[in-house]
């Protein structure tokens, strides 16, 4: 039974929240009005004004739930602002319960929906369906650095894979070539072709074999023992990007116009274009059962079925943080939980298989500052990360476990 001081307590709390939601949701459409059109000096006032505005209600909220009674609420601040889009980080409200009945009836909803509408990248406590990827953390393991080599220009990864020795192979755009490093850190070139563009590679489900995209081709190579070219898999009008391999299709992301095309891995006939899949960037993963396909699109993360292309889920940028076109390089661990490159904010967001919980699970690597491609090995327990264009090229190694 709630005494008269804790129904106002609860009363006044719900009063709060709806009045932060209201708060936030102004706050999001100035902050975007000011980020599209307005000045540095604009967006710098907006920011502090927004930093401030946004404390006061979190301190209000913090006193307010020090009413006493059997259901206390935690306020607790996650982050501080850093800048202009960090402001679905600003905090998160955990609920503590003394009894198994909800004593006030509908307050759970209204944090709730509290917590949707912050959006925040930090554990929803009351939403997520699989708690397990909460647990997941990424570990550093180590560290390459691709340097030029004579007249190279400065190398830059964009795709690449594991080999079951320990080793890595690359695709260094910028010099059209194919190369591999070592598990002790030697680089050497393994294949080159000057006259075209060799953008992506895929592994097929033995490290005996592998898929190269170059300008209008598809080629296949023996990976084992010598990385060789064998025949022309794809040959067609288009500019292939990033290729994925599955059991029965080849994934290649295209140009002019902008789309993933699904291809018979057997005769190489392209069979149809995925929905949805104007990524622009060319980078999406595929789950570990082959039946879903993950993009990184301009404003968003989206998840489709392979086949029938009905949408999963889509996170939005507030939802991430990653800010608009910063997505970049996609991968999947063997929970198929997904890894994204956020390139300007300089880390690696982990969104849960089923979109409902987000987190930066590298929210700072190693040396890297633009983190641009990420790829897994086969398990999903271990995968790179390599740098955006700079002096020299860095790469990242990380595992994955559950702690």
């Amino acid at each position: 039974m709630l005494h008269d001081y804790e129904i106002s307590c609860v009363q006044n709390k719900q009063r709060c929240l709806e009045k932060f939601v209201e708060i936030l949701e102004k706050h999001e459409m100035m902050l975007a009005q000011v980020d599209k059109k307005g000045s540095p000096v604009d967006k710098f006032l907006t920011e502090e004004m927004v930093k401030t505005d946004v404390m006061k209600y979190l301190h209000d909220l913090d006193e307010d739930g020090k009413c006493h009674g059997d259901t206390t609420y935690q306020w607790k601040e996650n982050s501080i602002l850093k800048n202009l889009l960090d402001i679905e980080d600003i905090g998160n409200v955990q609920v503590i319960k003394k009894e198994k009945i909800d004593l006030v009836p509908g307050l759970r909803k209204d944090i709730e929906l509290y917590q949707t509408k912050m959006n925040s990248p930090q554990a929803n406590t009351l939403q997520i369906k699989n708690p397990e990827c909460t647990q997941v953390v990424a570990n550093y393991v180590t560290s390459y650095c691709v340097k030029c080599h004579g007249d190279e220009n400065i190398p830059w990864v964009t795709n690449g894979m594991f080999l079951e020795n320990g080793s890595l192979i690359i695709v260094d755009k910028h010099n059209s070539s194919i190369k591999e490093i070592s598990s002790s850190g030697t680089t050497k070139v393994i294949y080159s072709k000057k006259s075209s563009a060799i953008r992506g590679i895929c592994p097929t489900n033995a490290d005996e074999k592998a898929f190269v995209s170059m300008d209008h081709t598809i080629s296949e190579f023996s990976v084992s023992p010598h990385f060789k070219y064998e025949r022309d898999f794809q040959t067609k009008n288009m500019e292939f990007y990033q290729i994925a391999f599955s059991k029965d299709y080849i994934f290649a992301h295209i140009g002019n116009p902008w789309c993933v095309k699904m291809i018979d891995r057997n005769n190489g006939r392209i069979l149809k274009t995925l929905n949805g899949s104007s990524c622009g960037f060319g980078y999406f993963a595929l789950s570990r059962d082959e039946k879903k396909i993950i993009y990184s699109k301009a404003n968003s993360v989206v998840c489709e079925d392979v086949l029938s292309g009905e949408e999963f889920f889509q996170c939005a940028g507030t939802q991430t943080g990653i800010a608009r076109k910063g997505a970049r390089g996609i991968g999947v661990d063997y929970h198929d939980n997904i890894y994204v490159c956020n390139s300007k904010g300089g880390c690696i967001v982990m969104i849960s298989k089923d979109g409902h919980f987000v987190k930066s699970i590298l929210p700072i690597l190693k040396e890297i500052k633009q983190p641009y491609a990420l790829c897994f090995d086969k398990c999903g327990k271990k995968f790179f990360v390599s740098s955006y264009i700079e002096s020299h090229c860095k790469i990242e190694v990380y595992e994955v476990q559950q702690q």
